[in-house]
C-alpha cells in the first residue's frame, strides 16, 4: 500500500535547482581531489579512504533524477 505523492511545481524546480548545485560542487570537489592526488603521488605518501569516499557520493549524487510523474501522466494523456 504505497501512497502516491505529489510535488507541486515550486518544490519540483527548488529540488532542480538544488541538485544542480549539488553537482556543480562535486564536480568542484573532484578537481579539487585531482590536484590532492597528483601532490600525494608525487610525494609518495597516498592515503585511500578519502578518495573512496569522494567517489561513493559521487555516484550517489549523480545517479539521482528527480522527475515530474505526475507531468509524464498528464502528458501521455493528453
Amino acid at each position: 500500500m504505497k501512497k502516491e505523492v505529489t510535488v507541486n511545481e515550486d518544490e519540483l524546480l527548488r529540488r532542480k535547482k538544488t541538485m544542480k548545485v549539488l553537482k556543480t560542487l562535486m564536480i568542484i570537489l573532484d578537481v579539487f581531489a585531482l590536484v590532492l592526488l597528483i601532490l600525494q603521488i608525487v610525494i609518495k605518501d597516498i592515503s585511500y579512504y578519502s578518495y573512496i569516499i569522494l567517489i561513493i557520493c559521487n555516484i550517489i549524487t549523480f545517479t539521482v533524477k528527480i522527475d515530474d510523474k505526475e507531468k509524464k501522466k498528464k502528458s501521455k494523456s493528453k
